[in-house]
């Protein structure tokens, strides 16, 4: 049986726990759909249970569970089936009743779907194809058609949809034959769901796109993002680009554009703008000296900002100019997006970046991330100039590792105030606790919550001396980042949110260890029982 551990989806492990309910994830899925199963894994499109059970036929249920989950996440339309009514005699569940309602599924016959019958080949073409016509994806036809030699006897109105899924990529035969009447294993579907997710999805087919626009990935001319951010359409757009400007003059113009190009591309925290590009001398002017001036981990200056953890920011500084721009302030303004949106209502999107689970924007001349976690809502935004690492080399100083933990916890206690918890409190013994197991988990090669010995958080904050009433643990592993990516994983996965999160917790001990460029980071949080 293969095991795979439940990763992030850059280069960390996220544990979480408050309760003794925790373990790794195992599935039995063939060698080849390993990385789709942890993927869909990861999108929420399939459970542990289906993890267990890779290799099993699913059925028509399973599939259009699946399906839905697909369409909710592309569209931003919730499961609701108040006022639909259910055609169906044999099932009652609400995914069903939706994807019939939406023209996903149809019955086997007149009001019988046979939830729990096993899917086919031909099924599945079907449903995938309706599925994303519903979702408004389109289906570039990239592969040459293959004419499949046992479809014949197939009604003619079911070879379009496997002419298309199997020209889109999607699904293909064997020996010249598509075997529409096997039935179909839950990671066959679950290979489909990440393709389709893959080369659609993260290629943003989801996003509203101009149709003369044939590659969506191309950063486009800065006055096309302009035109997405004022929402034009696209008649408008293209009258604008033909009309001459033959009473304008050119210079006026390009002063203009200029302007408004400067005005779009300032991040505005707390009604105060500030750009890549700024100077010191104009950051101080605004905002008066920074609580703190850190080291980043290029061994820049990073200035810090707490402003009572309301409207938390961070500026690294190089040549005298401001770089690299972080903040998880949700009441952030950049390019039309604000922090307060969900994935699908974000403007100027270049990308859908699912290994890291961040959101690109357009934005010519910097590297500009929204940062989202597992339900596809901001977590923060970092912007940085695409020259930022220019002459520079990673460099773990013992100041930057300081300021290392340090930064973490002032982003964590941002997130915090704003979701109305108490800033935390540090306690020694607990940050023995988490330097202890960030050490072993760095000495032994391990990333986890139980150490070698079998001892779990738990065991080790009771042996440490801190006396909890609740408690909860974090860990995570880094390779060449800083505090920005230890929060971007913690608050990306639901487990470790809710811990970071949690208004009970008080008082934390958190600890970083280096080895060559890779960090183990622990993070112990906790209620003090009451001492009489």
């Amino acid at each position: 049986m293969k095991w795979f551990l439940k990763m992030s989806m850059a280069t960390a492990l996220t544990v979480s726990m408050t309760t003794t309910a925790f373990g790794q994830l195992q599935t039995n899925a063939s060698e080849w759909a390993i990385p789709s199963m942890e993927r869909a894994y990861q999108l929420h499109i399939i459970s542990d249970e289906a993890l267990l059970r890779a290799t099993e036929v699913i059925t028509r249920r399973e599939f259009t569970e699946m399906a839905v989950q697909f369409y909710e996440t592309v569209t931003g339309e919730a499961v609701n089936i108040e006022n639909i009514h259910n055609p169906f005699w044999d099932t009652d569940q609400p995914e069903i009743i939706f994807a019939y309602d939406k023209g996903i599924i149809s019955g086997k016959t007149e009001h019988i779907f046979e939830p729990d019958s096993p899917l086919t080949r031909e099924q599945m073409a079907i449903l995938l194809v309706r599925m994303l016509e519903k979702s408004d994806v389109t289906l570039p036809q990239e592969e040459e058609e293959i004419m499949f030699t046992d479809i014949d006897q197939l009604e003619d109105s079911v070879k379009p949809y496997i002419k298309k899924i199997q020209q889109a990529g999607i699904m293909s035969g064997f020996e010249g034959q598509f075997s529409p009447f096997q039935n179909v294993t839950i990671e066959e579907a679950v290979v489909a769901f990440t393709a389709i997710y893959e080369k659609r999805v993260s290629n943003e087919e989801i996003i509203e796109q101009p149709d003369e626009l044939e590659d969506t990935t191309v950063q486009q001319p800065n006055t096309q993002a302009i035109d997405q951010t004022t929402q034009q359409s696209e008649d408008t757009a293209t009258q604008t680009t033909q009309q001459p400007q033959t009473e304008i003059s050119t210079t006026q113009n390009i002063a203009q554009e200029n302007q408004n190009t400067q005005q779009q591309k300032g991040i505005v925290i707390d009604g105060k703008t500030i750009f890549i590009g700024e100077s010191v001398s104009q950051l101080k002017q605004d905002w008066g000296e920074p609580n703190r001036i850190d080291q980043n981990s290029y061994s820049l200056e990073r200035y810090v900002y707490i402003n009572d953890y309301q409207h938390f920011f961070m500026v690294s500084i190089k040549e005298d100019k401001i770089a690299e721009i972080f903040t998880n302030d949700m009441s952030f303004q950049y390019l039309g997006t604000t922090g307060k949106m969900d994935y699908a209502d974000m403007k100027n999107v270049k990308y859908m970046d699912l290994k890291n689970f961040r959101v690109e924007l357009e934005d010519e001349g910097n590297d500009t991330y929204i940062l989202l976690n597992k339900d596809y809502k901001s977590a923060g935004i970092l912007i940085r100039s695409n020259t930022y690492k220019n002459g520079l080399e990673l460099r773990y100083s013992t100041q930057f590792l300081e300021d290392f933990e340090t930064e973490i916890m002032d982003i964590i206690n941002s997130v915090r105030v704003q979701s109305d918890a108490c800033v935390l409190k540090s306690d020694e013994k607990a940050k023995n606790v988490a330097y202890y197991h960030s050490w072993d988990m760095s000495k032994n090669n391990y990333v986890g919550y139980t150490n070698l010995e079998g001892k779990n958080p738990f065991d080790r904050m009771t042996e440490g001396g801190v006396n909890y009433t609740t408690a909860g643990e974090s860990v995570v592993k880094i390779e060449g980042g800083d505090a920005i990516d230890v929060y971007h994983q913690w608050i990306m996965e639901a487990g470790t949110r809710t811990n970071i999160l949690n208004p009970d917790m008080t008082h934390y001990g958190l600890a970083a260890f280096d080895s060559n460029f890779t960090l183990y980071v622990t993070l112990d949080l906790f209620t003090p029982a009451q001492t009489e």
